[in-house]
């Protein structure tokens, strides 16, 4: 066999049996004929005719196709030969490593990785050295850029680019508690899934952390940093204004800046400062506001509008502090009331898709997007500081005049405060009742909205209110309610914590005439039943600011009534169910609601705080 035909086998890049069966013909016509038959592909194909198949081998992965490049080096997608399973490999250039420096980048790159467990994170799996090349293994996403995709279909809907941008922050969040920063957040590095999750959804996952800091105490040099000195990490688009002045010293805060400017991307097909330098580009987000989304594109929800002006705050201490506020405040905004302009029946059908789709995805993929598998660009552009020296020091004395704040959304005065003080935990979450139309949401009973943030209802069996607001697996609820009449039963309605369940459980204070504390149902028991959640008790007072905090985890359920452990309740929740009253099978398992029973009451405030520890706390 010739030589060239032997390395097929010798490359581990086919099996002997198969090229065996193989006509005896000349190399480059069985090379073709394999090609043809789907058994090489072309990128494989082109390095055996090289003479280059021994590049195509690194330790057990066997190179397929090239994804993509970058400075620090290239993906590609490849096959375990030992396991037959298709993953991508990123290999640093070898003239990354020439020194100590570099290869200690790229092995902390490694590290902060495999520290990554999340949906919405690709994900590490292996990690190697072969003959001297670095190589980081991760999975492998088919599916498209979030770049691609509108450039391909335009503008997303506000919903849809609000999911794909909260489904990012989810993932932030993850990186956020395990002490990591990616500072390159873009379309590009954000990869919409050919494949839906469990149940039905499209998944965003975040790309390439290989810009991230680890903040821990075996960081490896003096700095902590994976960048040097005289250095700045991302893009210009993207970039926020802390991080032009240098990469090592941001927070995940810079993030969610260019996270915001990501979301502006989806919303209007164009970056905030286009058409510009990349010197000038910088500059802009030191000194400049972009053009208001609803001016680039009439009809954006308010809300939507809100928080994009809050995750581009100039300085970070105005945007959202944490990647789970911004994703909390992302799901709520794009139900918020928006201008009657060009643009709105749009918004609103992708709301109406939302609350009416029969048990079918929440969000779909683009219709005109075509999945072309994983491109994309392995690294981030590294810009040396001689070219911004300019921008760096105009923007460390900004006019005056510039005001970062964000307005608030409303003009009108915000609601007492509570006599109890929410936890410091709190303090950055937004209030899930602002900015929506109650009339619209309620399910039964009057629904009015009140100043301050929060919405009232009249007195009436069974009134209850559905927001369109997904809560993840395990978390916290904070509820601040007034019962002004009635004397029966408000609370919580919420998704029973299942896989694919559609029912929707519903924890009430004060049921029964006032008489029992619990949870609706357990055992196919009322409050009025045999139900083991309940208890005899009466805490709620009329025409009095109560706080609920309800914890809901896999094991079961707590509340606490004015910062006290009230209620406490052990379940796998296979015992539980909803009750039909509470429900519309179209909707279930897709808001998180309120109800009252018969009792007149003002909701003011409904944060929901994601689980970072299995154990409900204080």
């Amino acid at each position: 066999m010739p030589d060239l035909l032997a390395d097929l086998v010798r490359f581990r890049i086919l099996d002997a049996d198969r090229l065996a069966t193989v006509p005896p013909e000349r190399p480059a016509v069985v090379v073709r004929r394999l090609l043809a038959d789907g058994v090489l592909t072309q990128f494989q194909a082109d390095a055996v005719l090289a003479g280059k198949a021994n590049t195509l081998l690194l330790g057990s992965y066997v190179l397929l196709d090239l994804l993509g490049e970058g400075g620090m080096g290239a993906v590609y997608r490849a096959r375990n030969w030992k396991l037959g399973s298709v993953v991508a490999v990123k290999v640093i250039r070898p003239e990354r490593v020439s020194g100590p420096t570099a290869l200690r980048r790229f092995q902390r790159e490694i590290r902060a990785a495999a520290q990554l467990d999340h949906p919405n994170v690709v994900r590490a799996l292996d990690a190697d050295a072969v003959a001297g090349t670095q190589m980081l293994v991760m999975e492998f996403v088919e599916g498209t850029d979030l770049a691609k995709v509108v450039a391909e279909q335009g503008p997303l809907p506000p919903a849809v680019a609000c999911e794909y941008a909260a489904q990012v922050a989810d993932g932030l969040q993850h990186a956020h508690e395990r002490g990591l920063v990616h500072r390159d957040i873009k379309p590009h590095n954000l990869i919409l899934t050919r494949k839906p999750d469990a149940h039905g959804r499209p998944v965003v996952k975040v790309f390439d952390f290989g810009l991230a800091r680890l903040f821990d105490a075996d960081a490896g040099d003096s700095s902590g940093t994976l960048t040097q000195d005289h250095t700045i990490l991302g893009t210009p688009d993207f970039m926020a204004p802390e991080q032009v002045t240098g990469s090592h010293g941001v927070d995940i805060r810079a993030d969610l800046y260019s996270l915001g400017c990501t979301l502006y991307f989806l919303l209007t097909g164009r970056p905030p400062f286009p058409d510009r330098t990349a010197t000038n580009k910088l500059l802009a987000h030191k000194l400049e506001d972009p053009e208001p989304v609803d001016r680039v594109r009439p009809g954006t929800p308010a809300g939507v509008v809100a928080a994009v002006r809050t995750l581009m705050a100039k300085q970070p201490e105005h945007r959202y502090q944490t990647p789970a506020a911004a994703a909390a405040a992302l799901r709520s905004a794009p139900y918020l009331a928006a201008p009657t302009a060009t643009g709105s029946s749009e918004t609103r059908a992708a709301f109406d898709s939302l609350l009416d789709a029969p048990s079918t995805p929440d969000f779909r993929p683009p219709p005109r997007a075509r999945f072309n598998g994983w491109l994309v660009a392995a690294g981030a552009g590294v810009l040396l500081l001689p070219t911004v020296v300019a921008v760096v020091w105009l923007a460390r004395t900004p006019p005056p005049a510039t005001d970062p704040t964000p307005p608030p959304t409303k003009s009108v005065p915000p609601p007492p405060p509570l006599a109890v003080n929410a936890p410091q935990r709190w303090k950055d979450m937004p209030n899930l009742l602002e900015h929506f139309d109650p009339s619209r949401l309620a399910k039964n009973g009057d629904w009015e909205d009140v100043p301050g943030g929060g919405v009232r209802v009249a007195a009436r069996p069974a009134a209850w209110i559905a927001i369109p607001y997904r809560p993840p697996a395990e978390y916290d609820a904070r509820l601040e309610f007034t019962r002004e009449d009635g004397a029966n039963g408000v609370g919580l309605l919420f998704p029973q914590p299942l896989p694919g369940s559609t029912d929707i459980l519903f924890f009430a204070l004060g049921g029964n005439g006032d008489a029992h504390i619990g949870l609706e149902a357990v055992n196919g028991e009322t409050l009025g039943g045999d139900n083991p959640s309940r208890l005899n008790a009466n805490w709620v007072g009329d025409r009095k600011r109560h706080e609920l905090v309800l914890s809901v985890r896999k094991t079961g359920a707590r509340a606490l009534l004015d910062g006290t452990l009230k209620w406490e309740f052990k379940t796998d929740w296979k015992n539980t169910s909803g009750l039909e009253l509470w429900k519309r099978p179209t909707e279930a398992a897709n808001f998180i609601g309120l109800g009252a029973w018969s009792s007149g009451t003002t909701f003011h405030r409904l944060q929901v705080l994601p689980a970072a520890d299995p154990k409900p706390r204080p």
